[in-house]
C-alpha cells in the first residue's frame, strides 16, 4: 500500500499486555475484545473507535504532561492563548553546558614490579635432577630467583567541573514576551569529572585535554502543541475530537483530514520525546559520564573497576530483591573466595539488612553523576489506549476513567520508585530525581504515540483482512484485469465490447498470410482489448495518403479500424511492457507499417519492414502519459493569457500527434493490380512471387518490365503465362550478368595473378598500340566503361598488342593478357519494354473493384460512412474528460513504437528460427526496402492500394493513485466504477454514440444511472 504499513507484531505485544490489565481494571462481568473479535460492530462504529483511540490518546497525555509540570492552572492558560488569542503554542527544551578544570594534583601511583635472575652452581659429581656435565668432565646446576618490589610512578590527576543547566518552557506565538512563556521546570547541576594526563614531570605545566568544551549551547527541542490544545475544551478541559464523515476528505475512518492531523501531531510527539529523553542519556551518560577516568589507586587488585573499602556504591539490577535497588552501601571487603563484595547500608532506616553479600555486577560507585540512566525505565506505566468494542460499541466515559486512574497510579508508582534509586533535585548531582522523571515520562509518552498510531493503522488492517476473507484472498492487480476483461463483456453491447487486438492477415476465402496482433510483453498469449469500430473501406469513404518520399505519396482506399485502448495503472506496480507481433506464414508476404496521423487522410509512416516466410517481428510499444484534463486546467489557471494560449496550442498538438496508427498491405493482392492480372492469379504461384520479390526488392526493377499489357479479355492463364515469360526472360538477363561479372572478375584475378608473376605492380597503366588504338586506363575498368570503347561482338583488331608503359618505354604483354572476352548485352524481351496500359480492373480514379479483407477476430464492422479525421478524437474525449473525470485521473496516452525491434528468421527450409536484434540503421535499412517496394508496387504512387488496413489507436489511461487494496481499504474508492465510466468516456468517442446505446442491457443501464447520474443525465436533452 501506498502508506506505512501496520507494524502488527508491535501492536500486538503492546495491546495483549494492555488487555490483562482491563480485565483487572473492570470487573469479572465486562469482557471487552479487539474490533476483529466482535462481529456485533458496523462498519460506522470504526468512525466512533477511531474518535475513541484519539480521545484517549489525548487524555492520557495530559496525564503525563503533568508529570513534566503542565498543571491545571498552565493548562487553562493554554488553552486561552489557543482558543481565544489564536495563538500558536509550543513546547521547547533548552540546554546548555560547560566545562571548567577545578584542580589538577599529581598522584603517585604504586605498582609490583617482577624482575628475574639466573644464577650457574658448579659441582664435581651430581647425579640430581637438573644436573648437566660440563665440558671438562664436571657437571653444573641453574637457579632462578625472582625478586619482586614496589616502584611508584607520579602522575597527573585533572579535575573537571561539568555544569549543566536546562529549561522546560511553555511559548505562545512567534517572539514570545515574558507573558506568554510558561516554565514548567528547569534545573542547573554540576558533577567532576576526573581524567589522567600521563606521566608527571618537574618543572613542566600540563594542563591536560579537557574532555568537553568549554561552553556549548545544545539546540532547542521544539514540539507544536497548537492541535493538541485545540483538542481539549477550553472550560471543561476534557478531551473533544470528533471526526467530520460528511466532508469529502474523509474517506475511511483512518484516512480523514482529523484523523491525519492526530497522525501527525502524534509523530512530531514521538520524535520530540525521542530527542529529549536522548539528550540524556547521550549527553550525561556516553559525553559526559563515561569521560570520567581517574587514576586506579588498587594496582594489586588486578582489576582495574573493583572498588576499595570504605568507598560508597550503589545497588542495581537485584531481581531477588528490587527495592534494594538505588541504595547508597558502603563497602567493607572484598572476600576474593567468593568473589562478593560485603557492603553495609550508608543510611540505618533505608530498610537494607546491616550487611549484603553482592555480586560486583550488582554495585557501581557512587560519584558525583548518580545513578545511571539505564535503571529507568517506563514499563511498568500502563497504556490505556487499545482498539476495543464490547458488544458492537465502544466503551464509555466511565470505562475510560477508571483507565485513566490507573494510569496515574502506575505513573506514580514507577516516579515514587525511582526517587528511591536518584537523590532529590536539591541535591548537587547531574542526575536526579528530576532528570530521571524527564526521561521516563518521555519513554511514557512515545509508548503512547505509538499505541495511538497503531491503535488507528490497526482499524485499516481490519477492513483489509475483512476485505480478503470476503473475497477468499489477497487481490493483486491481475486480478483485477481479469475481473475488468469480463465485466466490460457484461457492460458493454456485443458491438462495442472490446476485443483482443488480434487480427488475421487474408483475402476472402483464403487462408491467413499471417497475424499482426498487441501483445502483453514476455506473454505472447495475453494480447490486448481494444473497442473498435471498423469503417468498411469504399467509394464513398476519403483515401488515405501516407508519403515515402519528397516525391511520392501513396494513397490507401483500404478498410480502416478505429481502437480505443483503455490501461489502468496502480501504484507499486510496474507498468507492463507491450509490443505489436507480426507474424507471417510460409511462402506468405506481407508490408508492416507504423506512424501516426497527421490529419483527416495523411498518415505519417515513421517505420516500416516487410514480413516474409514465417518472420516473426517483435516491435516494442513506448506508452507516455499526458497530465490529465484537470492537472492541465488547475496548471494554467494563473498563467498570462498568452501564455495560456500557447500552453493549450502545444496541449492541443500533443492530443492531436498522439493517434498511432499501423497498416498492413497485402502484398499478393497489389502484385495483381500492378501486374494487370485478376484476382487471386498468384495465390498458388509460390515461384512466381518469391521471384517478384526478389525482383521488386532486390534489384528494384521496374513493374513496366513484369506486367501484362495485352488485351482485357485474354483470360486469366494466359495473362499468367505472359507475366511469367517477362519475369523468366528479366531473371536470365539477371543471371547473364550475374556470369559475366563472375568471369570479369575471374579475368581480373589471372590478370592480377600474372601480373604478380612477372613483378608488375597491380595498378600500372595498360595500353593498347595498333590503328584503332584500343585503351583501357587500368585492369580495373568497369564493363560499362569497356562496352562503350568497343561493340558487342568487336574483338581487338588483328596485329594490336597489348603492352605495359612504365616512364614512357614500352614492354611486349603477354598474349593472354591482350585478349579481352566481351559479353553481349542482354537481348530485350518482345513485349518487356512496352509501356504498360492501366488495368481494366481499375475505375479512371485508380481504384481496384475487387474487395481486400483484413479479418479480426472479433465483430463491430460498420458500414460505409462518412469519413472521420481521427486527430481531433483525443480533444474531444479529453472535454469530456475534463467535464465528468472529477478525480483527475484518467490522461491521454501517446503511443509510439521502440528502437530496439527483434526479428526471428528462418534462413532456409531446414535450419531452425534465430532471432536478431534490429537497431537504428538496420531499421532505416528495413524500412528502405519495404519504401522501395511500396514504390515499385504502386509505379511510384500512381496506383492506389485497396488492400491496405488501417488500425488507428486512441489510448488513454486511468491512473490510480495507491495500489489495488489501497485503493479500496484506504481510499475507499471502488475501482470498478472507476474504470467503467472511464470507459464510458472513451467509447462514446471511439463509437460517436450515446453512452446509454452503449450498454448492454436494461439493468446495467439502471445500475450505471445510480452510479453515474450526471454522465447519463449529459445526454438525457
Amino acid at each position: 500500500m501506498k502508506y506505512t504499513p501496520f507494524h502488527e507484531q508491535r501492536f500486538r505485544a503492546q495491546v495483549n499486555q494492555t488487555l490483562q490489565q482491563l480485565q483487572s481494571i473492570l470487573e469479572n462481568t465486562r469482557h471487552p475484545r479487539l474490533a476483529e473479535d466482535d462481529a456485533d460492530h458496523k462498519y460506522d462504529d470504526k468512525f466512533a473507535l477511531a474518535e475513541f483511540l484519539a480521545n484517549t490518546a489525548i487524555a492520557a497525555e495530559m496525564n503525563a504532561l503533568e508529570r513534566l509540570g503542565l498543571d491545571s492552572e498552565k493548562l487553562q492558560t493554554l488553552c486561552r492563548w489557543v482558543h481565544e488569542e489564536k495563538k500558536t503554542v509550543k513546547i521547547k527544551f533548552q540546554a546548555k553546558d560547560s566545562c571548567v578544570l577545578f584542580k589538577e594534583q599529581d598522584v603517585d601511583l604504586p605498582f609490583i614490579e617482577s624482575r628475574t635472575s639466573t644464577t650457574e652452581i658448579s659441582s664435581h659429581a651430581s647425579s640430581d635432577h637438573g644436573v648437566r656435565s660440563s665440558l671438562f668432565g664436571g657437571a653444573s646446576t641453574s637457579k632462578e630467583t625472582i625478586r619482586k618490589q614496589q616502584v611508584t610512578t607520579r602522575v597527573k590527576e585533572y579535575h573537571w567541573k561539568v555544569s549543566l543547566d536546562y529549561t522546560l518552557s511553555l511559548i505562545a506565538g512567534v517572539g514570545a514576551t515574558t507573558d506568554e512563556i510558561l516554565e514548567l521546570q528547569s534545573r542547573s547541576s554540576s558533577g567532576l569529572i576526573v581524567t589522567s594526563g600521563g606521566q608527571a614531570h618537574a618543572g613542566k605545566g600540563n594542563k591536560g585535554v579537557r574532555p568537553l568544551p568549554e561552553q556549548t549551547l545544545h539546540s532547542p527541542l521544539e514540539l507544536d502543541l497548537t492541535w493538541f490544545v485545540k483538542m481539549i475544551h477550553p472550560s471543561e478541559q476534557i478531551c473533544q475530537f470528533a471526526i467530520d464523515r460528511t466532508v469529502h476528505s474523509c474517506k475511511t475512518p483512518r484516512r480523514n483530514d482529523k484523523v491525519n492531523e492526530a497522525v501527525q501531531y502524534h509523530q512530531a510527539l514521538f520524535a520530540w520525546t525521542s530527542k529529549v529523553q536522548g539528550f540524556f542519556r547521550r549527553r550525561l551518560e556516553h559525553d559526559i559520564t563515561k569521560k570520567h577516568s581517574p587514576v586506579n589507586r588498587n594496582p594489586s587488585s588486578g582489576d582495574d573497576t573493583r572498588l576499595e573499602p570504605k568507598s560508597r556504591g550503589i545497588l542495581i539490577g537485584l531481581e531477588q530483591e528490587p527495592t534494594f535497588n538505588g541504595k547508597l552501601v558502603t563497602i567493607v571487603e572484598w572476600v576474593n573466595e567468593t568473589q562478593r563484595y560485603k557492603v553495609e547500608p550508608q543510611d540505618k532506616n533505608a530498610g537494607l539488612p546491616a550487611l549484603l553479600i553482592v555480586k560486583p555486577q550488582n554495585i557501581i560507585p557512587d560519584s558525583s553523576f548518580g545513578p545511571p540512566l539505564s535503571a529507568v525505565s517506563s514499563d511498568g506505566m500502563f497504556v490505556p489506549i487499545a482498539p476495543v468494542f464490547e458488544d458492537g460499541s465502544v466503551l464509555g466515559m466511565q470505562e475510560v476513567g477508571s483507565f485513566l486512574s490507573e494510569q496515574c497510579r502506575s505513573i506514580d508508582e514507577t516516579i515514587d520508585g525511582l526517587s528511591k534509586i536518584y537523590p532529590p533535585r536539591q541535591l548537587v548531582k547531574l542526575l536526579s530525581i528530576a532528570e530521571a522523571t524527564i526521561v521516563v515520562m518521555c519513554e511514557h509518552l512515545l509508548k503512547l504515540a505509538l499505541a495511538y498510531e497503531d491503535g488507528v493503522d490497526y482499524i485499516e488492517n481490519l477492513l483489509k483482512q475483512q476485505l480478503a476473507t470476503a473475497i477468499g484472498k489477497d487481490i493483486k492487480s491481475s486480478d483485477f484485469d481479469n475481473f475488468m476483461a469480463y465485466h466490460n463483456q457484461k457492460l458493454f453491447g456485443s458491438e462495442f465490447a472490446p476485443n483482443p487486438f488480434v487480427y488475421s492477415i487474408r483475402r476472402p476465402n483464403h487462408d491467413p498470410d499471417g497475424t499482426v496482433s498487441i501483445e502483453v510483453t514476455r506473454q505472447k498469449t495475453l494480447a490486448i482489448s481494444t473497442m473498435v469500430r471498423h469503417i468498411v473501406g469504399g467509394d464513398s469513404i476519403p483515401s488515405i495518403f501516407m508519403s515515402i518520399d519528397a516525391a511520392t505519396s501513396i494513397e490507401m482506399t483500404g478498410d480502416r479500424y478505429l481502437h480505443g485502448w483503455m490501461q489502468h495503472h496502480f501504484t507499486t506496480v510496474k507498468k507492463p511492457e507491450f509490443q505489436i507481433t507480426a507474424r507471417a506464414r510460409q511462402f506468405s508476404s506481407f508490408l508492416l507499417v507504423t506512424g501516426t496521423m497527421m490529419g483527416a487522410n495523411k498518415f505519417d509512416p515513421k517505420d516500416a519492414i516487410i514480413v516474409s516466410n514465417k518472420d516473426e517481428v517483435l516491435i516494442p510499444l513506448l506508452t507516455e502519459t499526458l497530465p490529465s484534463a484537470k492537472e492541465f486546467r488547475d496548471s494554467i489557471a494563473s498563467l498570462s493569457p498568452e501564455q495560456r494560449e500557447f500552453a493549450e496550442s502545444f496541449r492541443t498538438m500533443q492530443l492531436a500527434s498522439s493517434v498511432f496508427g499501423v497498416c498492413v498491405i497485402q502484398l499478393k493482392p497489389q502484385l495483381e493490380a500492378v501486374l494487370g492480372l485478376p484476382n487471386g492469379s498468384l495465390t498458388k504461384e509460390i515461384q512466381l512471387t518469391q521471384d517478384l520479390m526478389t525482383l521488386f526488392v532486390d534489384y528494384q526493377i521496374p513493374s513496366d518490365l513484369m506486367s501484362f499489357d495485352g488485351r482485357d479479355d485474354t483470360d486469366q492463364a494466359s495473362k499468367l503465362e505472359i507475366v511469367k515469360a517477362h519475369v523468366k526472360s528479366i531473371m536470365s538477363v539477371i543471371d547473364a550478368e550475374k556470369e559475366k561479372q563472375l568471369k570479369e572478375e575471374t579475368r581480373k584475378a589471372d590478370m592480377r595473378g600474372e601480373m604478380s608473376f612477372t613483378g608488375e605492380a597491380d595498378d600500372q597503366v595498360v595500353t593498347f598500340s595498333g590503328a584503332d588504338c584500343y585503351t583501357e586506363q587500368s585492369v580495373s575498368m568497369s564493363t560499362s566503361m569497356m562496352e562503350t570503347c568497343m561493340a558487342p561482338d568487336e574483338s581487338p583488331p588483328r596485329g594490336a598488342r597489348r603492352v605495359r608503359q612504365v616512364g614512357g618505354s614500352r614492354f611486349n604483354a603477354s598474349p593472354k593478357v591482350g585478349s579481352i572476352a566481351m559479353a553481349p548485352p542482354a537481348p530485350q524481351p518482345a513485349a518487356a519494354f512496352k509501356r504498360q496500359a492501366a488495368p481494366q480492373s481499375f475505375t479512371a480514379q485508380g481504384q481496384r473493384k475487387g474487395e481486400s479483407v483484413y479479418t479480426p477476430l472479433g465483430d463491430g464492422r460498420e458500414g460505409g460512412s462518412d469519413g472521420d479525421d481521427f486527430t481531433i478524437i483525443p480533444k474531444l474525449l479529453d472535454r469530456k474528460i475534463e467535464d465528468f473525470d472529477t478525480d483527475g485521473a484518467l490522461r491521454c496516452t501517446v503511443i509510439k513504437a521502440g528502437p530496439h525491434w527483434t526479428r526471428r528468421r528462418q534462413a532456409n527450409l531446414l535450419t531452425p528460427m534465430q532471432s536478431e536484434g534490429l537497431n537504428g540503421a538496420a531499421i532505416d535499412d528495413e524500412k528502405k526496402k519495404a519504401f522501395d517496394l511500396l514504390g515499385a508496387v504502386t509505379r511510384s504512387g500512381v496506383l492506389p492500394i485497396d488492400c491496405a488496413e488501417l488500425h488507428v489507436i486512441i489510448g488513454v489511461s486511468h491512473c490510480f493513485e495507491n495500489d489495488l487494496v489501497g485503493t479500496v481499504v484506504q481510499d475507499n474508492v471502488n475501482p470498478i466504477a472507476k474504470v467503467e465510466k472511464s470507459a464510458l468516456l472513451l467509447a462514446s468517442s471511439i463509437f460517436k454514440k450515446p453512452y446509454i446505446f452503449l450498454i448492454r442491457d436494461e439493468e446495467q443501464a439502471k445500475r450505471l444511472k445510480k452510479s453515474f447520474p450526471l454522465l447519463l443525465a449529459s445526454e438525457a436533452g
